[in-house]
């Protein structure tokens, strides 16, 4: 069986040796490395050649004496950078594994990253394989290990909401999920790409496996990428991906467990636009049909999503749960603000209580809404350190 994997790159030639080396190092035989240079304008695409083997600059084909004869290796190119998104896509589009997966360029794989999730969709006919990942960071590595649910309509919920990491990278996914449903990358969407991608893709999945082993390798150390952008350039592609997602789900039946799902996840980018956008991208969150004092969501009439107040009912009853005495109890203060506390919860139980919701139910949003629940403590009393405001517990 054919895997297809995905590697675009951009301007990383201090990190794309490590990546081609580690792909190139694979158990599984049966493969097909598409590498896709974004208009690199550093020696990334000469590093890569050197480490591939390929005598020239030419698009071709040509593997070194330590391949195997059936890993084939694709070089494709843009004349400028146009994004990861579209870099993601002129791979997948190239692509003719039955299934496939993608390695960002600054990471690298265990000699059985492949091996081990091929065997996984094998063992079960499934359309998916999830395995755990290292996470490196300037001071250090932590193991991720990827919750496993029950059933897909679980694991699709909490990809929505964060609860189950958005990354392309560790998920093999059956390549005709995407080609039968033209599920790809949407130019300009560069940060939450991979966000964009599976939200729709998994909607079509019918059946999950996992892998318990971490076989991937993810740089959070390179200051240069995407992710470790500042929040402010999160903003506007956060906003297009919920808008591009919501309008998906109108179009498509889904159960009430997606439909709280995506509630949660309207109410996160909600929150990082309320915390970091501008006026004028707070306007036009508005535009789309925000109404900002309710929880719910409400479309003007240029937009087909529904206003449902049962929906908004059942939230608001899961948020009432979170009492301000429980939210009291999970402050630490000293004596100079336990008089105050009474009245400083009174000011912020929506935000504050959100945030414990999110939290308790281990929901993606919680940290940014408690953020933003601070942000507000810290202008309704100058005199409030936020240090003195810790998370729920």
């Amino acid at each position: 069986m054919k895997v297809s994997v995905v590697i675009p790159f951009y301007n990383t030639q201090r990190y794309i040796r490590r990546c081609a080396e580690s792909l190139c190092a694979q158990t599984y035989d049966d493969l097909e490395l598409i590498f896709v240079d974004d208009g690199s304008t550093d020696d990334s695409r000469k590093i890569l050649l050197e480490q591939l083997g390929v005598r020239s600059e030419e698009l071709g084909i040509e593997l070194n004496s330590q391949l195997s004869t059936l890993k084939t290796i694709k070089l494709l190119a843009h004349e400028q950078n146009r994004g990861s998104a579209m870099a993601r896509k002129t791979g997948m589009r190239a692509a003719t594994g039955e299934y496939i997966i993608h390695v960002d360029s600054d990471d690298f794989v265990e000699p059985d990253f492949i091996s081990s999730l091929v065997q996984a969709v094998t063992r079960e006919d499934a359309d998916v394989a999830i395995c755990d990942f290292y996470e490196h960071h300037s001071h250090g590595t932590v193991v991720r290990q990827m919750p496993q649910y029950r059933t897909t309509d679980e694991c699709f919920a909490a990809l929505i909401t964060g609860a189950q990491h958005n990354g392309l990278w560790n998920k093999l996914i059956r390549r005709s999920i995407f080609v039968d449903n033209d599920i790809f990358p949407v130019e300009g969407i560069n940060m939450y790409d991979d966000k964009t991608i599976l939200l729709r893709a998994f909607y079509f999945v019918r059946h999950i496996t996992y892998v318990s082993q971490p076989l991937y390798h993810y740089n959070r150390a390179n200051i240069n990428s995407i992710s470790a952008q500042n929040k402010q350039k999160e903003v506007e592609p956060a906003m297009r991906c919920l808008w591009l997602n919501l309008r998906f789900f109108d179009e498509h039946h889904h159960t009430q467990t997606v439909e709280a799902a995506l509630q949660n996840y309207y109410q996160s980018i909600r929150a990082i636009v309320l915390l970091y956008g501008t006026r004028a991208q707070r306007n036009q969150f508005k535009k789309l049909g925000v109404r900002s004092e309710e929880l719910g969501v409400e479309l003007n009439s240029q937009n087909s999503r529904p206003v449902q107040a049962e929906r908004n009912a059942e939230l608001r009853s899961s948020i009432a749960e979170a009492q301000p005495g429980r939210c009291e109890a999970t402050l630490k203060t000293d004596s100079t603000l336990n008089s105050q506390l009474s009245t400083l919860m009174k000011k912020l139980p929506l935000h504050y209580n959100l945030a414990l919701w999110f939290d308790n139910n281990h929901l993606g949003a919680g940290n940014t809404l408690l953020r933003l629940a601070l942000h507000t403590a810290a202008k309704l009393k100058k005199n409030t350190s936020k240090k003195q405001l810790l998370t729920p517990n």
